[in-house]
């Protein structure tokens, strides 16, 4: 009984801001592979949050140093989840169960308007507004993206179903590289680690232009993730707004617009954040780094030639700088133990656990289990194609 009456006192006087859900989780579990730049941990006056990392091409396999993930979030009655699944594409959504569900919810298919009107407008009651919906929603006919406009935007049923939709399917998509952190007096303590991250729109962007530009722009790529060129990224993420009404603005309208690439190369360093390279190498890759400028940007044609042929394949100072990034390669691969960016971050076939989960929320998503009293008053015609379900982009905030 002294139990009981203790919980009611604490009850008494319980302040109900003190609802666990209500509390920040700052214990919450985390992978400490992965780096954030987030204006919350920001240190400055300011609050934006600034450091200096590194792109940088993964030892394990330089080709898939940039990986995409999609992962789709999936909440039902008994809980949330995320599950990783392959990229958003029109292949790869024809064997992907949550990809074709969204498709058969977006269209209405299998049947799917009658069990709709029967979960969210059930018994004998409502059977009139059920067939009042079901006859103006079948009521539109053809084919093709205007049918389907006509019948998902200019029905009430279509409206409906197109809200539920949207609500019910939610992925996104995301890019990844490797990064070392050169310096973060946030985070000092990272300083020199080499952690997976997930790029923002905002800096993939000019990340894209520098390494893949345009041809039409008439400008050579930059190598930026080079282990010994390559060029250090400046982050200056800015926070959102100060709105007393909308103080989650803060966080989630934060700017990765002034974030830029240097225009100085910097080789990545040891994991310690001590120096790869002696001075000797330094400068080694300094002269190549002038040569290779100079190729590029020297006024006089005879400067240019003489600087292409200082760093062109099989010259002394080319085979020099091949050594470093050998010397680099052996570095990242063997001593500093770098994540395999693909193995981590790339979509992996579910195991049965997962695949178990997915399919009972996909069956409660797609109301597998209602089953309408009577049939729809006007047959459902076939609607041929329309919109793909909405995909959401990666909008470039954080975690």
């Amino acid at each position: 009984m002294q139990g009981n009456n203790d919980a009611i006192d604490a009850l008494m006087g319980f302040d109900p801001g003190n609802l666990d859900a209500f509390q920040e989780n700052k214990n919450a579990s985390t992978n400490p592979n992965i780096y954030k730049t987030n204006p919350r941990d920001s240190k400055a006056d300011d609050g934006v949050y600034r450091c200096k990392l590194r792109v940088i091409y993964d030892p394990h396999c330089v080709t898939k140093s940039v990986v995409s993930k999609t992962e789709w979030y999936c909440q039902g009655s008994n809980g949330s989840f995320l599950v990783n699944a392959p990229l958003d594409t029109r292949e790869n959504n024809r064997n992907n169960p949550i990809a074709q569900a969204s498709s058969k919810v977006f269209l209405a298919q299998d049947g799917f308007a009658e069990r709709f009107v029967e979960k969210f407008y059930p018994g004998e009651g409502n059977a009139d507004k059920r067939n009042a919906l079901l006859n103006e929603f079948n009521a539109v006919t053809g084919r093709g993206k205007e049918a389907w406009a006509a019948k998902f935007k200019g029905t009430e049923l279509g409206k409906q179903i197109l809200d539920y939709a949207k609500n019910t399917f939610d992925n996104n998509t995301s890019t990844w590289v490797l990064v070392q952190i050169l310096e973060d007096i946030n985070k000092p303590e990272l300083e020199g680690q080499i952690k997976m991250m997930k790029l923002p729109k905002a800096v993939y962007t000019k990340l894209t232009n520098k390494m893949k530009p345009s041809i039409e722009s008439g400008k050579k790529p930059v190598d930026i993730m080079s282990w010994v060129l390559g060029y250090p990224l400046e982050m200056q993420v800015t926070p959102g707004p100060d709105d007393p009404q909308h103080p989650e603005r803060k966080q989630r309208e934060i700017s990765y617009d002034l974030c830029d690439f240097s225009t100085d190369f910097e080789p990545i360093r040891k994991v310690d954040n001590t120096p790869l390279f002696t001075d000797e190498q330094l400068e080694t890759l300094e002269e190549f780094a002038n040569a290779r400028k100079d190729a590029e940007t020297a006024k006089a044609q005879k400067k240019r030639d003489e600087a292409a042929a200082k760093i062109a394949k099989g010259s002394d100072l080319y085979n020099k700088v091949r050594d470093l990034t050998g010397m680099a390669y052996e570095y990242l691969l063997n001593e500093a133990h770098v994540l395999n960016l693909e193995d981590e971050i790339a979509y992996k076939p579910w195991d049965d656990a997962t695949k178990e989960r997915v399919q009972q929320w996909i069956d409660e998503v797609t109301l597998v289990n209602v089953t309408p009293t009577q049939a729809p008053a006007v047959d459902a015609p076939e609607v041929e194609s329309g919109p793909e379900p909405e995909v959401k982009e990666d909008n470039g905030l954080p975690f």
